[in-house]
């Protein structure tokens, strides 16, 4: 009998109740008949009848409550459509902000590579060495050793990544992003193409003729309009022509999250034409490796076998010029194994703080919400008190009661979540034109999937949760006399405004740390604005090129520049033109270590620190730039001279070099006249003939670095990307198609990119301060309207159980002054709680963005007495209606109600 009485408990409490000691009669009772006449077998037979009987007892009756449930759930919805269209808004709006920052998230840390088996992918390095970037430190003979003779792996290849080339078709040229890969990429990462074939193994062995390329489908896409004919025809990159084979599937996008390469071509024609750096490294270390496992081998074993065979490449090498004490530092280096599941990046380092803070933020906003529900569901308990008490005195149990009130809950919840999902997706696009946008793009794959909706859906039950079960306890109390007694009209129902009253402090509170949160980052973004460039930024227009991308040699490239800047300098309305290898606070830069003829250098000044992107050479930056670069910049020139136009390859080396570098290696004396270099020997090659004043250079935030420059006409490394920079003496903007045309009058292969303004670039540098002072600013306003709405509906509900007390109060006196005074002051003092807990509230938040701010403190006092005179505002606005509800009432009426 014990095991029947257990399995009883798993039937609903009301059937138990009424059906459990006569269904426990009956069993005994058949049991035993079963023992009398069949023994064993019998007995067999009824635990099985009743196991089954049990089974479709237990599925009927909890559908059939839940069914129940559900039903009078939608029944009570349908009769007060303004508490849940109220509701569903304030929810929708809280998990809808959720869910927006949840896909974000879910594409930087969480999804994994749309290939076949991603969890078998590994990225592939040997350990040692500067390892600041996932470069293998493997050549090019060793990779050919592990392909050969790995027992473990299924496939293995590699990468470079993504780098600018210049595509022409149809005689139109534009710069789009291509990405050098191995044969075996697409084949080892599993993954088909949409239309044609991908790169196989045949294409590594093309080294000249007839190259082939594949293509994205965002870019078949955007440059192709879908034409499925695309496949064959013949494309112009960098002056070679390339045949496309094939259409990637939509969403793939390599194994770089943050990059969409537009084109994948063989890493065997990167001599057909110059990718850069890592395209002309020959046989030196290749860039990326990523292998897959064979299924059931942990990255420890491959490792292993991995590393005994790159040692025994290394000890077999005999073509290499390796010395011995370096061909014994490399066998003792080690393979490391990574996962590549979720692709290769530094996103998930640098993004972690700002998403943390946006998910901390959103969170806040939640709870504001749902303080708001609770608080409407308790003034709803009250309206709702003589039918709840009905249902208890006619022998509903209190959990019964409770489970009702949380399914009504559920269903608010899954509607809000409904509508936030809506909010959700409606705002993916948004978020992909901001993290797209900026000058550091980052090109991530946001979008409504399975991940959203399920995060969604988790976040509604716990909502569910958490704004209904404190209502639901309060509301099923088991004292039906208390119960009755909080019908509205008749007094009573103070536990009710106790947690209230506890909620609107808390909404208060939170808001009020939000908005300070809100306004510290908005701080930080208007000093940012302010900051001297040190540079004029008004009427400068930025044009890029690169004529390496179309063929252009080292011996053409200096005359084709002078050919540019005087077509240039031509144009009416041109004021000045110059050129500089690096853009102006464009996030970019070059450094490399400096020499001072007769100094040494002090420890730890060339040595690598933590910077913006990870790891930086602690060295000078330096730019290659025209005569004209300080004229056009209006940098002035504090000692010496600046370029002159005789500054070319036939006169001496020379150099300008800003204050801080001046300060730092010279102190007070004067550096016209130094020498210094790249190297010890050759420290004296190159002469300070000026200091230009200190202006901004990576970007508007860090501290101005040594820096300095040089006659482009010099340097014969500077033939790379370059960016003119225009003054013009009208607005800037109208003469951008002018420039366009005399850029193209040189010849019209050349590709013209990066348009803007200077002020539109310097704006674009604080897109991401821009983007969380707009974002915090959004959730901040959005709670101090749900708070504020939580304030409103208290008060109302307060007015009306106090409907007789303030009755009695107009009769014997008071005037209408009174009662205004009486609720709007019960509202301002819960604010001024509110404000109380959030100031201490805001004190340890703010603490935590220490290193987000500038020029403004964690506690900057004007920040949180604006956003507490706010929130006093917002809040006396809230009071008023409900407090001249209040001074309306007539005292005979309301007395002959009680």
């Amino acid at each position: 009998m014990r095991l029947f009485r257990w399995l009883l408990r798993l039937l609903p409490t009301d059937f138990r109740s009424d059906f459990a000691t006569e269904m426990e009669e009956v069993f005994d009772e058949q049991r035993t008949d079963a023992r009398r006449r069949g023994g064993r077998t019998a007995l067999v037979r009824l635990w099985a009848r009743t196991l089954l009987d049990i089974g479709r007892a237990v599925r009927r009756e909890h559908l059939d409550d839940l069914r129940r449930d559900a039903s009078y759930a939608l029944r009570m919805m349908r009769r007060s459509p303004g508490f849940v269209v109220t509701a569903v808004l304030s929810l929708g709006l809280g998990i809808g902000a959720n869910s927006a920052v949840f896909s974000l998230i879910d594409a930087v840390w969480l999804r994994t590579l749309p290939v076949g088996s991603p969890e078998e992918l590994v990225l592939v390095r040997r350990s040692g060495g500067q390892t600041i970037k996932p470069n293998s430190n493997i050549t090019r003979p060793q990779y050919d050793h592990l392909r050969d003779n790995s027992a473990l792996l299924q496939d293995i290849c590699f990468f470079s990544n993504s780098v600018p080339v210049s595509v022409t078709v149809h005689g139109v040229s534009e710069r789009v992003e291509a990405q050098q890969v191995s044969g075996t990429f697409f084949e080892t990462l599993a993954v088909g193409a949409w239309l044609g074939r991908t790169l196989t193994r045949d294409d590594d062995l093309v080294t000249g003729a007839s190259p082939v390329a594949v293509i994205s489908e965002a870019y078949w896409r955007r440059r192709f309009a879908r034409d499925p004919a695309v496949v064959g025809r013949a494309v112009v990159i960098n002056a070679t022509t390339f045949t496309i084979v094939g259409v990637m599937p939509p969403g793939f996008s390599g194994v770089i999250l943050g990059a969409r390469p537009d084109l994948f071509v063989p890493w065997a024609t990167r001599g057909a034409m110059p990718f850069g750096r890592e395209g002309n490294s020959g046989d030196g270390p290749l860039p990326s490796i990523l292998a897959r496992l064979q299924s059931g081998v942990s990255t420890q074993r491959a490792a292993a076998e991995l590393t005994n065979l790159l040692q025994r490449a290394v000890a077999t090498e005999n073509t290499s010029p390796v010395a011995p004490e370096q061909r014994a530092r490399l066998m003792d280096r080690r393979v490391e194994l990574s996962s590549a599941s979720h692709g290769i990046t530094r996103l998930r380092s640098e993004l972690s703080t700002p998403l943390g803070m946006l998910m901390a933020v959103v969170a806040l906003v939640l709870l504001v919400a749902c303080g708001n529900v609770a608080g409407l569901l308790l003034a709803r308990a009250s309206a709702r008190a003589p039918e709840l008490a009905l249902r208890l005195a006619q022998g509903a149990t209190r959990q019964r009661v409770v489970r009702q009130l949380l399914t009504e809950s559920l269903f608010l919840a899954l509607a809000g979540g409904l509508f936030g999902v809506c909010l959700a997706s409606w705002s993916l696009t948004f978020l992909e034109a901001l993290t797209a946008s900026g000058n550091r793009p980052l090109q991530l794959d946001v979008r409504l999937d399975a991940h959203l909706i399920m995060f969604a859906g988790a976040v509604s039950v716990a909502s569910a949760l958490l704004f209904g079960l404190v209502p639901a306890l309060q509301a099923s109390s088991s004292d039906l006399t208390a119960l009755m007694k909080r019908h509205p009209g008749r007094g009573g129902g103070t536990g009710l405004l106790r947690w209230g009253n506890t909620l609107v402090v808390a909404q208060v509170a939170l808001s009020m740390t939000l908005l300070v949160v809100a306004g510290l980052f908005l701080r930080t973004f208007q000093e940012l604005g302010r900051v001297d460039t040190g540079f004029a930024r008004d009427r400068i227009v930025l044009v890029s090129t690169d004529p390496r991308l179309v063929g252009y040699d080292r011996e053409r490239i200096p005359a084709i520049y002078e050919e540019l800047l005087r077509r240039l300098r031509q144009l009416p309305g041109i004021a000045s033109v110059s050129l500089g290898r690096q853009g102006l606070v464009s996030g970019g830069g070059t450094s490399g270590s400096v020499y001072i003829e007769g100094r040494a250098p002090l420890q730890g000044e060339h040595d690598l620190v933590n910077g913006s992107k990870g790891l930086e050479l602690n060295a000078p930056v330096f730019s290659e730039v025209s005569a004209d670069y300080f004229k056009t910049l209006e940098i002035p020139i504090l000692r010496g001279r600046g370029f002159q136009p005789t500054d070319d390859a036939r006169a001496p080396r020379v150099a300008v070099v800003n204050e801080t570098f001046a300060r730092y290696y010279f102190g007070d004396q004067n550096p016209i006249g130094h020498r210094f270099g790249g190297s010890v020997e050759g420290s004296n090659t190159i002469e300070i003939v000026g200091v230009a004043r200190d202006i901004k250079y990576h970007s508007m935030r860090e501290p101005v670095p040594r820096a300095y420059y040089r006659p482009y006409l010099q340097d014969p490394g500077a033939w790379r990307e370059t960016t003119f920079q225009i003054r013009t003496a009208a607005e800037a903007t109208e003469l951008v198609a002018s420039v366009r045309r005399a850029i193209a009058s040189v010849d019209p292969r050349l590709p013209v990119y990066n348009v803007t303004s200077l002020s539109d670039q310097i704006e674009a540098s604080l897109h991401q301060e821009q983007t969380t002072a707009t974002l915090t600013s959004l959730f901040g306003i959005l709670a101090l309207v749900l708070a504020s709405v939580g304030l409103y509906g208290l008060l109302s509900y307060a007015v009306s159980q106090r409907t007789g007390e303030i009755g009695v109060r107009m009769a014997l006196g008071a005037a209408a002054a009174d009662v205004l005074r009486l609720v709007i002051g019960r509202g301002m003092w819960l604010v001024a709680l509110g404000i109380s807990a959030g100031v201490l509230l805001a004190l340890l938040a703010t603490r935590l963005l220490v290193s987000q701010l500038y020029g403004v403190t964690p506690t900057d006092p004007a920040t949180f007495m604006i956003v507490a005179l706010i929130l006093l505002s917002v809040a006396l606005t809230a009071c008023v209606l409900p407090a001249r509800r209040a001074a309306r009432i007539d005292p005979v009426r309301a007395l002959r109600a009680e």
